[in-house]
């Protein structure tokens, strides 16, 4: 189903699963095809009635990126295909609708003996709308979930269904669309091996921390920090590919418990509890995060699936922004993170997460021909929310950050066409005008981050 806490409201309108965004506004429709037919069908339908149309993943994202437009826009959810299609062992390729959830691909794949190379923190959200976000997880070593596709099935603006494969030129396009060039069906995906985990975790002062940044970043496959505003040390944790398997069979057990007891008791319960407490009394927030620091943030090895040690549990309702810079920026980008929160004692009562991904050559990827540094700025506390993401979004363009198509932002989304490379944009707007002219997928987002709406009536009276 669509992500847990979407809420449908009794005014008919539809809100993510964090309630800052209107999804569906009231008099939009929405559909939940059972296969690609009825998709064609839809898009037609669509263009004959001039309505337009935009795919929702799982209602994750914190960004308008998967709303539907204002006035004459309906969502197509793909939960009704959600199946696997094909598996290639030899080839190491998987082709998945594109509705099917991170985690039912996971567990499909595992029961197979095979992994996927890299997931994001969060596997509740659909294969598709986390590539058309640029949904990543942290690695030097890997690119963002976009870069596992392999051959991408679309249905385009006009009710065709096209293959593009890896070596099409629509293809950097179409991996990561933002829903903005049609209605993605089916996806062929790289898989590997299964393997296991072993995780260090370990907690580095700050300063150390700063001048070994880009070191500890290559120095495992697998790598990201965490640090609680506050903290006068970050959290590193490493994770490498193992092959002591006893111990990662023994190591999973434990992480099983440990995941029910953060999903049932500390996520459900204890952090609600606390939220409220801090809520009501703001001046409490820095001894919370002292003892979160202090329960959450230890040193240890672990192992385990990575399914389990690559993945959070399912957070409590909070607000996200999100900044990709070179990788080169990493030390600065944190120094002005700390001293937005403490120099104008910001309460902030969430981790700050610091992760890494490869390049790649997606048109609309904030990854796109640089290896970056993803600084995630994060709180629960609404009343000093909104200071707190307008510092960050204007200290991270300072050092040409560009923002993470899910997560807030205002000041990254308008400037969007100047931060990604100029040809990236010139191609992208070419694709759409091959695959969209009619501007069925277009949306407010749209319209901000890349000037794409709906072609005047002069224009459309010729297409």
């Amino acid at each position: 189903t669509i992500w847990p806490k979407v809420s449908i409201l009794h005014t008919g309108t539809m809100r993510n699963w964090a309630g800052n965004q209107t999804l569906l506004p009231r008099g939009g429709q929405f559909f939940e095809p059972k296969n690609e037919e009825e998709v064609v069908e839809l898009v037609r339908t669509a263009a004959k009635n001039a309505r337009r149309l935009h795919m929702i993943g799982s209602g994750h994202s914190w960004s308008p990126v998967a709303a539907a437009a204002a006035g004459d826009g309906d969502l197509v959810s793909l939960d009704g295909m959600r199946e696997v299609l094909a598996i290639d062992t030899k080839a190491l390729l998987v082709t998945v609708e594109a509705g099917i959830k991170l985690h039912e691909l996971m567990s499909y794949l595992s029961d197979k003996g095979f992994r996927l190379p890299i997931t994001g923190s969060v596997t509740a959200q659909s294969i598709a709308g986390a590539m058309s976000t640029g949904t990543h997880g942290s690695s030097m070593i890997h690119g963002n979930l976009a870069t596992l596709a392999q051959g991408i099935r679309i249905v385009d603006g006009l009710g065709g269904v096209r293959d593009i494969c890896a070596q099409d030129p629509l293809f950097p396009a179409v991996s990561v669309s933002a829903g903005c060039l049609g209605i993605i069906t089916q996806i062929i995906l790289r898989i590997v091996p299964a393997f296991g985990l072993v995780e260090e975790s370990f907690a580095v002062p700050w300063n150390d921390l700063l001048e070994q940044a880009v070191e500890l970043a290559s120095s495992a496959e697998f790598v990201k920090f965490w640090w609680m505003p506050g903290s006068p040390t970050v959290q590193v944790y490493r994770c490498s590919k193992t092959d002591d398997h006893a111990a990662v069979k023994r190591g999973s057990r434990i992480r099983a418990l440990e995941r029910w007891i953060d999903d049932n008791i500390l996520f459900r319960a204890v952090l609600p509890i606390t939220t409220r407490l801090t809520t009501l009394v703001p001046a409490l927030i820095p001894g919370f995060n002292k003892l979160l620091s202090a329960f959450a943030l230890k040193n240890s090895q672990k192992f385990g699936l990575p399914e389990q040690m690559l993945t959070t549990p399912m957070p409590i309702e909070h607000r996200e922004t999100e900044y990709a810079l070179h990788i080169d920026q990493t030390a600065e980008a944190m120094r002005r993170l700390r001293h937005i929160i403490e120099s104008a004692q910001l309460r902030v009562d969430l981790i700050a997460e610091i992760r890494f991904v490869a390049a790649d050559e997606n048109l609309l990827s904030v990854d796109s021909g640089r290896p970056s540094v993803h600084i995630g700025a994060y709180t629960i506390y609404e009343p000093d929310a909104d200071v707190f993401f307008a510092a960050f979004e204007e200290a991270m363009l300072e050092l040409g950050g560009r923002p993470h198509l899910g997560k807030e932002a205002t000041l990254g989304f308008a400037q969007l066409r100047d931060l990604l490379p100029r040809e990236n944009v010139a191609r992208f707007l070419a694709a759409a005008q091959e695959l969209d002219p009619q501007g069925l997928f277009t949306n407010s987002w749209s319209a901000l981050a890349l000037g794409l709406g709906r072609p005047g009536a002069a224009r459309l009276a010729r297409l």
